[in-house]
């Protein structure tokens, strides 16, 4: 991303001071006889700086729709994983939880919480990319952050969930571990209120 970027601006920049001054040479009628290749540097310039800038905001649209933050490339300097599955967002603290749009991680079904947006084949659909960070329930929202205390969103929150069994050196990673396999509950209460659904906030 940052060298397309650099690359783009500069060779802009550079190709746009250089028409500039061909055009000033032409301007002033000087090297009438070389109008042909001036013409052509100029053409060829314009052509270059517009595939970079071109290949720049491709690639800027698909990182923006396909990628999400704290998400790790560079895991093949850490050492061997234990088994065949590679997280890409294990160790990092950037990364967001894909959340509905009342904050809800998870939905009671089949006497246990399943995790909306989990997939086993797919470690990408739990996390939020980037294009979803400007939606409400990644940011501050009164319905939220000002909620009463007895409200549902209070009440049913993933915090109060045990984790004891589970493994994890973060909250991130121990809801990502019951994802992968919910614990079976005889009923959905969380005290004495049921919860259909199962929220969080620590994003």
């Amino acid at each position: 991303m940052y060298g397309l970027k650099y690359a783009s601006i500069i060779s802009d920049l550079f190709f746009g001071v250089l028409c500039s001054l061909l055009s000033l040479l032409h301007y002033y009628g000087i090297g009438k006889y070389c109008e042909k290749v001036t013409g052509i540097i100029g053409l060829v310039c314009g052509i270059i700086g517009f595939i970079l800038t071109l290949i720049y905001i491709i690639y800027s649209g698909y990182i923006f729709t396909n990628d999400g933050p704290g998400k790790e490339y560079d895991i093949y300097n850490s050492p061997l994983p234990t088994s065949s599955f590679i997280s890409h967002y294990k160790n990092s603290f950037y990364s967001i939880i894909k959340l509905n749009k009342d904050r809800a991680v998870a939905e009671w079904k089949d006497n246990k919480y399943e995790c909306l947006y989990y997939d086993k084949d797919d470690e990408d659909s739990f996390y939020v990319k980037y294009n979803d960070l400007g939606k409400k329930q990644y940011n501050y929202h009164k319905d939220f952050e000002l909620a009463d205390s007895s409200s549902e969103y209070n009440t049913c929150r993933i915090e109060r969930l045990s984790f004891t069994p589970l493994t994890g050196s973060n909250e991130k990673e121990q809801i990502f571990n019951y994802c992968k396999n919910p614990l079976t509950r005889s009923d959905n209460k969380i005290g004495s209120v049921e919860c259909k659904y199962i929220y969080y906030s620590g994003n």
